[in-house]
This record gives C-alpha cells, sequence and structure tokens, in this order.
C-alpha cells in the first residue's frame, strides 16, 4: 500500500470581518509578500468575501501530488482578559469549515484561543464540526502556552484526542507580540497533560541572526 502525503499546514485567506493588509492601516509585512508574491496582493487583501483569493487556494491543492490537506483558521488575538483585541487578521473557523465541505481532499484544522469565555465549549462545538486538530500562533494571537490558564484547554484537548499544532521560532508573516511564547518549551506544559503536539517549524529560524532550538 503506498503512502499518503498530507499537508497539515495550509493557511486560509481572510475572513471577512478581517481587515484587508492593503487598507485599515494594516499591510502585509515583507515576508508575507515575498511569501505571496503580487498576484494574490494584487487583489487588494486577501478577504473570503473574494472568490478570486479562494479559487486560486483551491487551484493550487488541486494541481498538488498531495493527498490531502488540512486547511488552518486562525482565532482572533485576545487580550489577558479574554476580549478580542481586534488585529488585522483571522480566519473563521466556520468559514474555513465551509470551505473544506466542498473540497474533499481537505480537512479542516480549527483555531480556538484558550482565554476565550467559552473556549471549551467552543472546542467540542467544533469537533462536532470535524476538526482535526487545533492550530495556534501563540505570539500573535497573546497565547502563552506555560500559562495555568490553558490548563482547561489542554484537558479538553485530551479529551477530544485533538492535536495541537502550534508555531514554534520567530513569526515572520504576522509579526508583534510577545516572541518568548513561541519558544517550544513553554509547550511543555500541554504534553504534561496528555496533548498531542506537532511544534511547528521546529523552533528554527528564518534570519542567521535569530535564535534557534532546531538541532
Amino acid at each position: 500500500m503506498l503512502a499518503m502525503t498530507c499537508d497539515l499546514h495550509v493557511h486560509f485567506p481572510h475572513s471577512s470581518r478581517s481587515r484587508a493588509w492593503d487598507g485599515g492601516g494594516h499591510r502585509a509585512s515583507l515576508a508575507m509578500r515575498l511569501a505571496l508574491g503580487r498576484r494574490v496582493l494584487a487583489q487588494g487583501g486577501l478577504a473570503a468575501s473574494s472568490e478570486d483569493a479562494l479559487a486560486f487556494l483551491a487551484g493550487c491543492m488541486d494541481r498538488a501530488s498531495t493527498d490531502q490537506f488540512v486547511v488552518l483558521a486562525l482565532d482572533e488575538p485576545r487580550f489577558e482578559d479574554g476580549t478580542a483585541a481586534n488585529a488585522g487578521y483571522f480566519a473563521d473557523n466556520d468559514t474555513v469549515a465551509r470551505f473544506c465541505d466542498g473540497h474533499p481532499r481537505s480537512r479542516f484544522g480549527a483555531s480556538v484561543h484558550p482565554y476565550r469565555p467559552d473556549a471549551c465549549v467552543e472546542l467540542e462545538r467544533l469537533t462536532g464540526r470535524g476538526a482535526c486538530l487545533v492550530k495556534w500562533l501563540p505570539s500573535y494571537q497573546r497565547i502563552d502556552p506555560a500559562s495555568p490558564r490553558c490548563i482547561p484547554f489542554y484537558e479538553a484537548l485530551a479529551h477530544f484526542r485533538l492535536p495541537l499544532l502550534s508555531h514554534t521560532g520567530v513569526e515572520h508573516f504576522l509579526p508583534g507580540g510577545d516572541r518568548r511564547f513561541n519558544d517550544p518549551e513553554r509547550l511543555a506544559l500541554a504534553l504534561h497533560h496528555r496533548v498531542t503536539v506537532i511544534a511547528a517549524h521546529c523552533g528554527a529560524r528564518l534570519m542567521l541572526h535569530e535564535p534557534c532550538r532546531f538541532e
């Protein structure tokens, strides 16, 4: 039997309530522009209401030889009290789930901020919606994976047997926040609570002068 290949890290364009990169004072970082290129950014932002952006993503998936794709949502950044920080970019869970419904080779990767008051309830809802993992970008979302506040959410992840896919290492696409939150050692608390953890990028660096946890 041939092995199946799966891309676990497919990012989704803006949700409709996000601010476009070229409007509202939010512009793409240099890393974002280099990665996406002029073709995509020329659309004036990656709003999920843009049929061109979604068609571009679907076309890339259709042309790839990969068997399955996990398309990732990204919950809104939040303050310590759990209120939304109203940052420029997020990818709504239900929007991503609907996209995956229409593409048989894709699977839904949810994103739930552990500080939100309904975090565990939302996780249960999204598990029923077909989520196969939970994605975090700790520095941008303002999540400290080592905080005891995450423990109830970790216990819920373990209960539903959902892996946690968490960015590690320096973040360039969505800069800001506390970079220390991306240290892979801060995920030890999740492991202690029996969560399957995927440390995205292995704590590696992009620039030579940056710290690197990959050996």
